[in-house]
């Protein structure tokens, strides 16, 4: 299965939109940006192209999931300080046992490669909404992935086998301009 295909994309999407419509109904299902991360990794649980546990590694006698939680990337300077909240990989290129590239697993202890969908999340729980404050952490979590880690795979010629979600789940709708003037420039970005 290819994972960057528009029908999986789709599907993603609306799983994030039920949640969305969800929590509008139920306001207390989300407390933390934890909640939140839990939530999602539940809805695209039930999408079944990525779900189960019964996926056959690259490892061939090892089976494993397809959605996994603060997965750890290389940074350009080979340390591993890029953390995406949620990681979507092809289980035939994930190892727990050795590089998919060759060799020794590095110290994170499992290799992956292939096509990767990671989902970047952010939830505001404060009353005045999402304030130039809070927009500054949700500044630092999108150069985090398109500064760092899609700037290194562009680099290694990569930068077409991951697809970014995004999410921002708030309490209200309040927010100041510089965020509204940061949507309008990261639609550029939307391939959905």
């Amino acid at each position: 299965m290819v994972l960057l295909n528009q029908k999986l994309l789709s599907k993603i999407e609306n799983k994030i939109l039920e949640l969305g419509s969800l929590y509008k109904k139920y306001r207390a299902i989300i407390l933390t940006e934890d909640d939140l991360k839990c939530l999602i990794f539940m809805k695209l649980f039930e999408i079944n192209e990525i779900s189960g546990f019964e996926h056959v590694t690259y490892d061939s006698h090892v089976l494993g999931s397809k959605i996994h939680a603060e997965l750890s990337w290389f940074n350009e300077n080979g340390k591993l300080t890029i953390k995406p909240d949620l990681t979507i990989v092809e289980p035939k290129y994930l190892s727990i046992i050795r590089s998919i590239e060759g060799g020794r697993l590095p110290s994170k202890q499992y290799s992956f490669g292939g096509e990767v969908i990671i989902v970047e999340i952010k939830f505001c729980r404060y009353k005045r909404g999402i304030t130039k404050k809070f927009f500054e952490n949700v500044k630092k979590d999108f150069e985090k992935i398109n500064n760092k880690l899609f700037s290194k795979l562009s680099n290694e010629g990569l930068l077409n086998s991951i697809f970014c979600f995004y999410v921002l789940f708030a309490k209200n709708d309040k927010c100041c301009n510089e965020f509204k003037d940061f949507l309008i420039i990261i639609k550029k970005y939307s391939l959905i």
